[in-house]
């Protein structure tokens, strides 16, 4: 089984400004700007929360509830109107698909979807940032892998899967695919569990954050487990060992730029199995 390490969301080029963490807690991951979805902000809910108001909060207008979103990956039933059959999807492209297809990405393998968030406060009614607090990388979903589906030239797709905006292209890209979310999660050596095969942690904690604290957002503290393995490391891009530093009974991991798919492979490294288990175990109560 493979973990792959998916960077997405609002960062400091599609949006310009993190996700927000909400006073009391929640993390609300906002989607990427897109010029071919048909999905408004002002369409997505989390909980009661419109991300049109948020988005416009965060941004200071500069994104407006009216633009639209990407929303990729989907991981949230609740935040539009679904039709019968919806499952949880993602879609990658390009040379970032590439990737995951040399990787020998595919079925019971599972993406940990991480972004930009930051700490934020009510200011006279608006959401802003805490100016005392930095921003982070941290996790915010996952994803096992039922089935992929091949986009462009397939006659496949369900009937409920053709919101998606990778399907909404004037074409698709090279390698076009969408990831259908399994209905519950699946775990070498612990079976199948009362967890679902793909969801969103709704509530910031410690242990969803990766970046070292005080630091830049670049550089995360990991398990000590992480560290290489003789000629094996365990996220691709990050083959160079200057970028790996024990530090007691941590790792600290200098993270490549705008990267967006790490892959690890869990025969290697078998410790991110009950890694996985135990972040989705204490964030999901």
């Amino acid at each position: 089984m493979k973990l792959v390490f998916s960077r997405k969301g609002f960062d400091s080029t599609l949006g310009k400004v993190p996700s927000p963490i909400l006073p009391e807690g929640r993390m609300i991951h906002i989607p990427i700007p897109s010029s071919t979805s048909n999905i408004m902000y002002k369409d997505l809910h989390f909980d009661e929360l419109n991300l049109g108001d948020i988005v416009y909060d965060i941004t200071d207008g500069c994104v407006l509830p009216t633009d639209t979103a990407h929303v990729d990956p989907d991981l949230n039933i609740g935040c539009l109107e679904r039709k019968p059959g919806w499952r949880p999807l993602f879609g990658q492209a390009g040379a970032a698909q590439g990737h995951l297809m040399n990787q020998n990405v595919t079925a019971g393998d599972i993406f940990v979807f991480f972004g930009w968030f930051q700490e934020s406060e009510l200011v006279d009614g608006k959401l802003r940032f805490r100016t005392q607090s930095t921003g982070v990388h941290a996790i915010y979903g996952w994803l096992q892998i039922e089935e992929t589906i091949p986009v462009g030239g397939c006659d496949n797709v369900p009937n409920w899967a053709t919101y998606h905006p990778h399907l909404q292209r004037p074409e698709p890209f090279k390698n076009d695919t969408l990831y259908v979310g399994k209905e519950c999660l699946t775990l070498p050596n612990v079976g199948t569990t009362l967890f679902p095969g793909a969801a969103i942690f709704k509530r910031y904690s410690n242990k969803l954050q990766l970046t070292k604290d005080q630091y830049n957002r670049s550089v995360w503290e990991l398990p000590s487990w992480f560290f290489p393995k003789n000629e094996h490391f365990p996220l691709t891009y990050h083959g160079d060992r200057d970028r790996w530093k024990r530090e007691e009974d941590k790792v600290n991991l200098r993270t490549v730029g705008r990267g967006q798919e790490f892959v690890m492979d869990t025969t290697i490294y078998p410790e991110a199995i009950t890694w996985f288990h135990d972040l989705v175990d204490s964030n999901t109560k």
